[in-house]
């Protein structure tokens, strides 16, 4: 849903070729923090229009003359994006949490190990976290008149990274002490 979410999005506001919708995807992230990748943008592309909801407007050549193919949305496209929109803001996922399926079964390994694991898993977290602070300071200085939106989703991030870095310390903490669980093979 998150990817026709962004196409129509995207062509609400203004006709745009395919490189151009992937190029945006880019800017934003994505990729990161939306799970849509820049396959699946020319699969919901080729899917919405032969759903109607968008059409090919007219055709011109990129730099090196190939051709791109400009779309925009039809009046079905429009009602579809503003009840995707309404759709996902009244009931979005918070998230996927993986990790909590992990954690279900975390004490079938040894203390050591979960230990281990998780300080990868932090390791991880702090880059992110570092990454995101880079990426923000960046955006902010090549672009200086976002969009609030922007601002207001990269502290979302970062909150929700800051929140994780320090639930994974906590659990970091306490996970040794688990009892360690055995399969019961019988």
């Amino acid at each position: 849903m998150s990817v026709r979410l962004f196409v129509l999005g995207v062509l609400y506001g203004k006709p745009s070729h395919g490189y151009e919708i992937k190029e945006t995807a880019r800017l934003w992230g994505l990729e990161r923090w939306a799970g849509i990748q820049e396959g699946s943008i020319y699969h919901a592309l080729t899917k919405l229009e032969a759903e109607g909801a968008i059409q090919e407007h007219k055709s011109e050549l990129s730099e090196n003359n190939r051709p791109r193919h400009i779309y925009s949305i039809t009046t079905q496209g429009r009602e579809t994006f503003l009840s995707l929109l309404r759709e996902t803001t009244r009931s979005a996922a918070v998230e996927k949490r993986d990790i909590d399926i992990a954690l279900a079964f975390l004490d079938f390994l040894p203390s050591e190990e979960r230990i281990a694991l998780l300080t990868e898993r932090q390791a991880s977290l702090h880059k992110a976290h570092a990454e995101l602070l880079e990426r923000q300071t960046n955006t902010t200085r090549l672009y200086p008149n976002l969009h609030p939106w922007v601002e207001i989703g990269v502290r979302h991030s970062q909150g929700r990274l800051e929140f994780e870095l320090e639930w994974n310390r906590e659990l970091i903490a306490t996970v040794g002490d688990w009892r360690q669980r055995h399969p019961d093979n019988s």
